[in-house]
């Protein structure tokens, strides 16, 4: 948390983040809304953006986070997880020009198959996208998604290699 304040606090720093549901999963934890809305009304104005808490393979209760977050004033990016459809993928670019993709990265088994990313990306229709913990370097180089993350960023601190995408 200090290393995000410091970051934070920085005028040539531009911080996206991510609300950590992937990563909390993991490790056996719950990420509560109301902490995380607290949270951005904290720190909000200080960040690039910041993603609607999503509920891992569950579309219902991801929809309900962020129609929560959007009545209390919040304007997250909006994530297409798991079990959403073309149409949904719509109804969320309609509330925001930016859109992340999970279920690119599965818990506990890994990467989704390539016709599951390039399904997201036909359905994206060009606009732009965020792909939730995956870079995949053929598959960013083939679709160009908007962004990416995944924790890749910290190879060059492991083993002395960093890859950049332009």
């Amino acid at each position: 948390m200090r290393e995000f304040e410091r970051l934070a606090e920085r005028d040539d720093v531009e911080i996206l983040l991510d609300c950590g549901a992937f990563t909390a999963l993991n490790a056996g934890h719950a990420i509560e809304l109301s902490d995380y809305m607290a949270f951005l009304r904290q720190w909000g104005s200080r960040l690039f953006g910041y993603l609607a808490l999503d509920v891992i393979g569950n579309p219902s209760a991801t929809d309900r986070n962020l129609q929560i977050m959007l009545d209390a004033g919040l304007r997250p990016i909006p994530v297409h997880v798991r079990g959403d459809d073309a149409r949904r993928m719509d109804q969320l670019f309609e509330l925001s020009d930016w859109v992340a993709c999970g279920g690119l990265r599965r818990p506990h088994t890994g990467h989704s198959s390539p016709s599951y990313v390039k399904q997201k990306m036909i359905w994206a229709q060009g606009r732009n996208v965020h792909w939730l913990g995956y870079t995949s370097s053929p598959m960013v180089q083939a679709f160009k998604p908007y962004s990416c993350d995944c924790s890749n960023w910290a190879s060059g601190h492991r083993w002395g290699e960093l890859c950049i995408y332009l």
